[in-house]
């Protein structure tokens, strides 16, 4: 078995103001599809930062009929501006990839895929292709069981929630009843605050008990079942903003539901600090 590598590019997908990393689909599959298995990097090397391995996205380029692998600057840019050195992880042969960058640390990004039905509290849509959802499970089982950090934002507070225990609400800006927030209008504005549990690591990290956030999702932690996870922030209107689980299996396991990554790049202080805190834990392993 041979490690092959692939490195990510620049490109600027249609509707997007900014130049995402990515990486074709049918390069990535040419490599899964042999015995040999991805290493997806930056072309830039380590230079002895930790290493975060990081879960990739998917986005449709109208060019391909498959989705390319891909990721926001955002996270990236997160990561190195914190001291990290991020690299990639497709959605097959997990461990292999993991066992050949033998990470510090996880980051869970975020984005919109399927969970298992079991998962749901109100399941309303056909749900098919999990493959996304068991790469990101068995990320956060790698991490649990070399006691490595982890940071999961939206889609991947949400994936960190359900691996302790907890369920989905789907479609929540339906509900006009019990909804006082537009939880999902995106971009990179502030939309709502967030409160913190003072008896959390978040609070230990941002220092803050409130704080402005961005918010682009229609699913959440479901806060009357939440298994191993617990709350460590909320909404106005109460929705979950934030689990860390009951239980650590280091001192940096945390999920997020709004998205930290753009407004790290710009300074603001409680990203900056989740980010700081998540790479200063990797420092130690």
């Amino acid at each position: 078995m041979k490690y092959i590598n692939l490195n990510m590019d620049r490109v600027q997908y249609e509707g997007h103001d900014y130049q995402s990393y990515s990486l074709p689909a049918d390069r990535v599959n040419a490599v899964l599809n042999t015995e040999n298995v991805p290493e997806i990097t930056l072309k830039e090397e380590n230079q002895d930062k930790p290493v975060v391995a990081t879960i990739l996205g998917q986005w449709k380029n109208p060019e391909r009929a498959e989705k390319d692998y891909f990721i926001t600057p955002f996270y990236v840019d997160a990561v190195k501006n914190a001291g990290g050195y991020p690299v990639f992880i497709a959605f097959d042969k997990i461990e292999e990839q993991l066992e050949h960058f033998k990470p510090q640390a996880i980051l869970l990004i975020g984005g919109d895929f399927d969970f298992p039905a079991d998962w749901y509290v109100n399941l309303d849509k056909e749900i098919s292709n999990f493959k996304r959802h068991e790469a990101y499970q068995s990320m956060i089982k790698y991490a649990e069981t070399n006691k490595l950090p982890v940071l999961g934002i939206c889609g991947g507070e949400q994936a960190l929630a359900g691996y302790l225990g907890a369920k989905i609400k789907t479609n929540i800006n339906k509900d006009k009843e019990n909804i006082q927030i537009n939880h999902r209008p995106g971009g990179a504005k502030f939309i709502h605050s967030v409160h913190l549990d003072q008896n959390s690591k978040l609070f230990d990290v941002v220092k803050q008990n409130d704080f402005m956030v961005t918010s682009v999702h229609h699913e959440v932690v479901d806060k009357e079942n939440l298994g191993n996870a617990k709350v460590v922030a909320t909404a106005p209107d109460g929705m979950v903003e934030a689990i860390e689980p009951k239980n650590s299996w280091s001192d940096f396991v945390i999920g997020v539901q709004w998205h930290p990554e753009r407004w790290a790049t710009l300074n603001n202080e409680p990203s900056v600090n989740l980010f700081k805190s998540f790479i200063e834990s990797a420092k130690q392993k």
